[in-house]
């Protein structure tokens, strides 16, 4: 697998422009509020691509969402992206999360944008998450690494998706979740095995721990009723109490009230998005295949913690789903969000975020 972090980052985009410098670039990014948004592109602005047409996802919550609190900051951020690329280098989609009974469709929305688009065109492809809510940048991950390798002509043309992530931890802490989803929801191509009556299977849910969640995995949980519960927590990581911290603050959770195994639960590096992934489809084959008297079992994952744990999250679901094994994805959402940090603070703070660029399909793969 390829990815670098930090400096490497910036060294690697420029090797790779140097051999690859004019060739067209689409950058997809999120349009938000959060000061990390053009992190990734000016690393690659800087580091000499000449070529870059922007895909920009602006998320509409509704005129009732707490994040309407921030539109102004939003703009300002847009016109950050317009100053590195240019207006007429930017295609701008709104992507409505809810429909007019305020069910959550943003996702279908977005695959349905996406499947307009003519992606397949460029030979190089960039997400960054950095500034995406996880639903949309999940099924981006996992729609376009259908459409890519199941294209008629991917082994000759090895198009490279890369995924870039401007990680940081003490600003993810400082952006809140207003008002959660009474209700858990499926992602679009993974919610057929979630239900109870649609097959009398053992479900193992694995649910990525990060902070502030005990309300999602209740909800969750009661949601599925799963047979084993398989927690995944972030190890080795950059705070090395953060195993123990996480587990003191899920303990009445996860041993009072599910009554895990210490066996059960699953470790996995929270810099690394291809360990996340081993671990998630060692433990969904294991499983299945020691359950395969009573049928197999449905594998249902539910990404809580961080966006580069959430990308490999996503890269286990799709590749489960492509060979054939059971797979779900339940996630709660929020109606918006809201910081608790002034602005001019939380920009300081993005300044020591750390960037990772991770190189999914393509040339590097022989």
């Amino acid at each position: 697998y390829f990815i670098r972090q930090g400096g490497e980052c910036k060294e690697f985009w420029e090797d790779y422009l140097q051999q690859n410098g004019e060739r067209e670039i689409l950058f997809v990014l999120g349009i938000g509020f959060d000061p990390r948004i053009d992190i990734g592109l000016k690393t690659i602005v800087d580091a000499g691509a000449e070529n870059i047409n922007c895909l920009a996802f602006k998320v509409s919550e509704g005129s009732d969402s707490p994040t309407k609190e921030y539109d102004e900051l939003v703009e300002k951020n847009y016109e950050r992206i317009q100053e590195l690329v240019g207006c007429n280098s930017i295609r701008s989609k709104t992507i409505q999360m809810f429909d007019k009974n305020k069910r959550r469709v943003g996702p279908r929305e977005l695959i349905r944008i996406l499947r307009d688009e003519n992606l397949l065109k460029y030979p190089d492809i960039v997400l960054d998450v950095s500034a995406l809510p996880r639903c949309i940048f999940f099924t981006i991950i996992t729609e376009l690494l259908q459409s890519l390798t199941e294209s008629k002509n991917f082994k000759k043309e090895k198009r490279n998706f890369h995924v870039l992530v401007a990680e940081n931890p003490e600003l993810d802490k400082k952006i809140k979740q207003k008002v959660p989803d009474e209700e858990p929801y499926s992602l679009p191509g993974f919610g057929r095995y979630i239900s109870q009556t649609s097959l009398e299977v053992p479900r193992v849910w694995i649910p990525i721990l990060g902070e502030g969640k005990d309300y999602h995995l209740r909800r969750i949980y009661d949601s599925i009723k799963p047979e084993e519960v398989c927690p995944m927590l972030p190890f080795p990581a950059k705070n090395p109490r953060r195993c123990d911290d996480l587990i003191k603050e899920y303990r009445e959770f996860l041993f009072d009230g599910v009554q895990v195994e210490p066996r059960n639960f699953i470790y996995a590096a929270e810099d690394n998005p291809f360990d996340v992934y081993r671990q998630i489809v060692h433990t969904a084959t294991r499983y299945n295949k020691s359950l395969e008297l009573l049928g197999g079992s449905v594998t249902i994952i539910s990404p809580l913690s961080s966006k580069i744990m959430t990308i490999g999250a996503a890269i286990a679901a799709y590749d489960l789903r492509k060979n054939k094994t059971r797979v779900g994805i339940l996630h709660i959402d929020a109606l918006g969000y809201s910081l608790s940090e002034k602005i001019e603070k939380l920009e300081s703070i993005a300044k020591q975020s750390e960037l990772f660029s991770i190189w999914l399909t393509g040339e590097c793969y022989g």
